[in-house]
């Protein structure tokens, strides 16, 4: 499977819904820049997540934060209502990281499994 990394903002508040089987998922924009100084554009990506992770971006992410994603591309291919084949890209999240923020190195990191692992230079909070 394939997989990228994204560092950007969220475009707006989450909303977490509950699927049928009872599972969480949120779906959001993601806004990034790409390019070097006046040749930046900025691009917009569709993201989704499952389960606990969802859960954690809803809880802790709002519009304009900075978060870092790791996904698995997620490719669709059907054909729309005049009959043309068309195809989508989907990025379906695994992993979530807090970015560093200017009072220090990002606190934890989030599994898909929901589990948040404090990083090996951190100090204890005991």
């Amino acid at each position: 499977m394939n997989s990228a990394t994204f560092c950007g903002r969220l475009t707006k508040d989450t909303e977490i819904q509950t699927v049928g089987s009872g599972i969480e998922v949120v779906k959001f924009g993601l806004a990034f820049d790409r390019g070097i100084k006046d040749k930046k554009k900025t691009c917009f990506v569709n993201m989704t997540a499952f389960g606990k992770t969802a859960v954690l971006i809803n809880t802790y992410f709002h519009k304009g934060d900075g978060i870092i994603l790791d996904a698995d591309v997620d490719v669709d291919k059907y054909t729309d209502k005049d009959g043309k084949e068309r195809s989508s890209v989907n990025f379906i999240v695994t992993n979530v990281t807090f970015p560093p923020s200017k009072k220090g190195p990002a606190p934890a990191e989030a599994k898909p499994d929901g589990l948040i692992e404090m990083k090996a230079d951190e100090d204890l909070p005991f």
